[in-house]
């Protein structure tokens, strides 16, 4: 712990440890923590508050100083209308206080114009500064609060983060910034509050759920200013212990995943608003807790960095966060995608300065990025920004030493929450998926009202020459059935409709996902989902290709039924202002076509389109067989509607925007429909017409079962004189020259001097995929350059390529493997086996341990409190004849299941645990005679897996038990190494999903 040594005097108001801590009774016996630590804490939190000095001379020094004039205006207008005379329930009368008078928001809105009281008392530049009478004003409100309902022993109301989150952040802050002026018994009282309504940071929603992600962060941070606050080493110690793990990658619900995707709410992509408010929190607390014995782990400081690299730069374009990962933010006419982007950009500056010296390269990339983004966010005047940010920023946009970075190019696919972002110079691509693990969209509390479709299959085209499309008034004024992108059912909704709200179940498919080749040039990819529509009968498949210049957009067996209207939105624009629109002539064919305002025009049989200012649409040729649109319909309306039709706290003011609108009607109940549009972003009228004239994509197959593309030679669209097939199965079949023995999304692109395969299962439903390239597709390769862990490389001659991909249990993630005809580890000729169990049967201990459970459909695995929770699967495999022990290579035991939760609670949504395979175990046991009190010892420890709640397949390596094998059986035990969930397993009488032994011999 370093020394401090520093004063606290600010402006003629302190906050004195010694006197806190007699408010609070919090210093113990033992403590090591001098005066002179607390006081710097108080200071450290002070000024990430108030932010520092904006020189004279620097250019933001005008923005910081009209930033706090209007900071002064709010405070000296709260200040005005401040109430605090004996008898008062509440500060303010515009925000009654207590259950039945008014909504728990109003708890934290109360202390928020206390908050910005504060603030103006403690900022050297405000007309408040140094007034003590103000000062002692602000305290008097929070004597009030305090006294009417935020208290020690108080019930909550209402909305539990008000209680939790929002009062103590914003009292906390306003105690720290009003220091001595908060009377010794007010601050014990709202201390004792705190500790009464946050006492564990690790838990939260009235002590009901354990606390992750950004609600976990911002409950440290609060517990740790009240650390601070009252002088309390076990408060801060409580705080800084409680971060450990917060970033570790999960594998279901909550938190970063492994793939860089950040879920909030057990189902949501909001890496955008609860994303950056982890950072943030987590750079505030470096900042606090830095050199001291409270300092925030390493492993928690290098996840920040990482996170902020792998999941929110590709999230950011110009400066502005993308609408798709900002959940029900979108309704918010306060903190648009340039709001919340604008705050990530100050997250970034501050953890650039939170990292330790030998971080030097990383934290100047954060800066420079953040300068990039600074000078390209300009939907809001700097001066429109808090001091404190302003103050933060200035530094980087004035040192001619950080240099502004590029935009990343490339292409980012994150499925564990179904986003994928293609990005190339001067656009970025961004598609929103939905599955039977992430939700189309959340509607709570009123906000996001008309989300219904942002997560079904819509795109947003973010352009640097048009960068606020969907900062300016988009979201009241687009057509919520009409979003870019959608196959949708045009029947009305109603508000909240397939949102998750109030834990309501998802309605997605399990076929959704993604594989990619981001390594290849900028990055290829395909995209696919099963569609299904909200409330609906609506089915649909769909893909998407992702090229160098182009996404390649199609659907095929849309059918609905009962009356159902159905379209496909090809494309849609925001003009902006009728007054001012944008430039938008649209052409089709070569026809320029009217601006007829109001009017739905329609294209028969167009061959191409193009929109000036955003790029053009090909409609390619369909496989023979398969019927497309008749017609493009195209609609340039004014649209008018209010904030408060999407948020039940928006403004009512009407707004209006132009819109643009291209679509294919499908009809009414149509049957095995289809489609298919190449958007090329960026492209000029001439290179559209001449794009549709040789598309250089060949649309293979549009069926049920296979969606398959391949681009001709010397095609635009991938890396020069390469060429790219790419498959999406549904299922099981063969396509384009590749076949598959199971749901799966292959990739391949054959290169002068290599071959590259890619293969991934959206579907997460099977174990393994067999694969086998033809003749045309392997060309010739027969050397294995490189390859994945998980994807072998069977075999690879004149006559095509085999591979075996062990997709079972990896969240759709890609598998890749390099073959070429030069040096390298020539593919030997190997074979894969898939074994059923000839035996299974649980075995419990306890009070159980005599009962047999062999005829059961399901396995269980627990290791629970006591011997009755005791439970072991046995499972017996016999080699075919002909397969010795010592020719397997590889051997993988695989079994599908889930640990059980109850459906009403969060929290058991994210429940996990790991389950170890043993063996060999002996071979003396029967499955309708074995019991724990005579089954045979499990057997060395072998390869490990996990389960969670969401059903999926679970590979552990059992190659050494298999290896071992003498008689030509082998029996292998699943336990657990120590407590943990109950894992439910499908056993061998469950059928298709029953338990698999995976052998690779040769």
């Amino acid at each position: 712990m370093v020394g401090f040594g520093i004063s606290l005097a600010v402006g003629g108001l302190s906050a004195g440890p010694a006197a806190a801590r007699a408010a609070s009774g919090a210093r113990k016996e033992g403590d090591t923590a001098s005066d002179e630590v607390f006081a710097e804490l108080l200071r450290r939190r002070r000024e990430t508050l108030i932010g520092g000095e904006v020189p004279a001379g620097d250019p933001s020094h005008a923005d910081h100083v009209a930033a706090v004039a209007a900071q002064d205006r709010g405070a000296l207008r709260h200040l005005e209308s401040l109430r605090t005379g004996p008898g008062r329930t509440t500060p303010w009368d515009d925000l009654p206080l207590g259950e039945g008078a008014g909504p728990s928001s109003n708890v934290t809105a109360v202390a928020d114009r206390l908050r910005s009281i504060a603030l103006g008392c403690a900022t050297p530049a405000s007309r408040l500064y140094g007034d003590a009478t103000a000062a002692a004003r602000a305290a008097e409100g929070l004597r009030v609060l305090h006294a009417s309902v935020y208290r020690a022993g108080r019930a909550q109301y209402g909305n539990w983060w008000d209680w939790e989150i929002g009062t103590p952040g914003a009292v906390g802050d306003a105690c720290v910034l009003l220091g001595d002026a908060v009377g010794a018994d007010t601050l014990a009282g709202l201390l004792a509050a705190i500790d009464h309504f946050v006492p564990d940071p690790k838990r939260m929603l009235r002590d009901t759920l354990v606390s992750t992600g950004a609600n976990r962060v911002d409950l440290c941070r609060i517990t740790a200013v009240r650390g601070a606050l009252g002088a309390d080493p076990g408060r801060l110690a409580l705080a800084s212990s409680s971060l450990a793990g917060v970033l570790d990658p999960v594998p279901i619900g909550d938190g970063f995943h492994p793939d860089g995707s950040f879920v909030m709410h057990t189902c949501v992509a909001y890496p955008g608003t609860y994303g950056e408010v982890l950072v943030r929190g987590m750079t505030e607390l470096m900042r606090l807790l830095g050199g001291t014995e409270w300092d925030v782990g390493a492993a928690e400081r290098e996840h920040t960095a990482h996170a902020m690299e792998r999941t929110f730069v590709p999230l950011v374009h110009g400066g502005l966060m993308l609408d798709s990962v900002r959940g029900r933010a979108i309704s918010r006419s306060h903190a648009r995608d340039a709001d919340d982007g604008f705050l990530l950009t100050v997250d970034a500056v501050g953890l650039a300065a939170a990292l330790p010296p030998e971080e030097a390269a990383a934290a100047l990339r954060l800066r420079s990025l953040a300068k990039r983004w600074l000078r390209r966010n300009t939907h809001r005047p700097l001066a429109e920004r808090r001091p404190a940010q302003i103050a933060a920023v200035a530094g980087v946009l004035a040192d001619p030493d950080v240099p502004e970075a590029d935009e990343p190019v490339g292409h980012f696919a994150f499925p564990d929450m179904e986003r994928i972002v293609h990005r190339r110079p001067g656009w970025t691509y961004s598609l929103s998926l939905n599955s039977d693990r992430v939700a189309r969209y959340e509607y709570m509390n009123g906000e996001n009202a008309r989300g219904w479709h942002t997560g079904d299959g819509m795109f947003q085209l973010h352009l640097d020459d048009d960068l606020f499309q969907y900062t300016d008034e988009y979201w009241p004024t687009v057509d919520p059935k009409r979003l870019p992108g959608i196959t949708v059912d045009t029947t009305p909704l109603p508000v909240g409709a397939g949102g998750d709200n109030d834990h309501v179940p998802l309605s997605g498919t399990r076929w959704s996902g993604a594989v990619g080749l981001p390594a290849v040039g900028n990055g290829l990819g395909l995209a696919g989902m099963d569609f299904r529509g909200i409330d609906s009968p609506l089915r649909a498949r769909r893909s998407w290709l992702f090229l160098e210049d182009a996404v390649l957009t199609v659907s095929s067996g849309v059918t609905a039924r009962g009356g159902r209207r159905i379209e496909t939105v090809v494309d849609g624009r925001n003009l902006h202002a009728p007054d001012a629109p944008r430039r938008a002539r649209l052409t089709v064919d070569g026809a320029e076509v009217p601006e007829a305002l109001g009017e739905t025009l329609r294209h028969p049989r167009p061959r191409w389109a193009h929109l000036e200012g955003t790029g053009g649409h090909v409609f390619p040729d369909l496989p023979r067989g398969v019927v497309g649109p008749r017609e493009l319909s195209s609609r340039r309306e004014d649209r008018t509607g209010t904030w408060r039709d999407l948020n039940a706290n928006g403004p009512t003011a009407p707004v209006t925007r132009r819109h643009l609108t291209l679509w294919h009607d499908h009809g009414t109940d149509p049957v095995d429909a289809a489609h298919a549009h190449l958007l090329l972003p960026g492209a000029s009228r001439a290179a559209t017409a001449a794009r549709a004239a040789r598309p250089g994509v060949e649309i293979v197959a549009l069926g049920e079962d296979a969606h398959a593309f391949r681009t001709v030679p010397g095609a635009p669209g991938v890396p020069r004189g390469a060429r790219l097939t790419a498959v999406n199965f549904f299922a099981a079949g063969s396509a384009a020259g590749i076949t598959a023995d199971g749901p799966c999304a292959v990739l391949v692109l054959a290169e002068r001097e290599a071959l590259r395969i890619a293969v991934s299962d959206p579907s997460r439903s099977s174990p393994v995929v067999r694969l086998a390239l033809d003749r045309e597709r392997a060309a010739g390769r027969r050397v294995v350059r490189e390859s994945d862990e998980g994807l072998t490389v069977l075999s690879a001659g004149p006559d095509g390529v085999r591979l075996l991909a062990e997709t079972g249990g990896r969240h759709g993630a890609t598998l890749t493997a390099v073959l070429a005809p030069g040096p390298g580890h020539a593919a030997p000729r190997r074979e894969a086996l898939l074994l059923e169990p000839v035996a299974d049967a649980t075995v419990r201990g306890g009070r159980h341990s005599g009962e047999n459970d062999g005829a059961s459909p399901v396995l269980t695995v627990h290791t629970g409190a006591d011997a009755d929770d005791e439970r072991r699967a046995y499972l017996r495999f016999r080699l075919p004849r002909g397969v010795a022990a010592g020719t397997v290579r590889r051997a993988v035991l695989w079994v599908r299941g889930h640990v059980p939760n109850d459906p009403g609670t969060r929290e058991d949504d994210m429940l996990f645990t790991s389950l170890r395979a043993h063996g060999p175990a002996g071979s003396d046991w029967s499955e309708t005679g074995v019991t724990w009190a005579d089954a045979p010892a499990p057997g060395p420890a072998l390869g490990e897996g996990p389960a969670t709640t969401y059903d999926d397949w679970t590979g552990l390596d059992v190659t050494a038990a298999v290896r071992r094998t003498v008689t030509g059986e082998t029996t292998l035990v699943l336990a657990q190494d120590g407590r943990g969930h109950q894992v439910r397993l499908s056993s061998r009488e469950a059928g298709e999903d029953g338990p698999l032994l995976q052998l690779v011999t040769g």
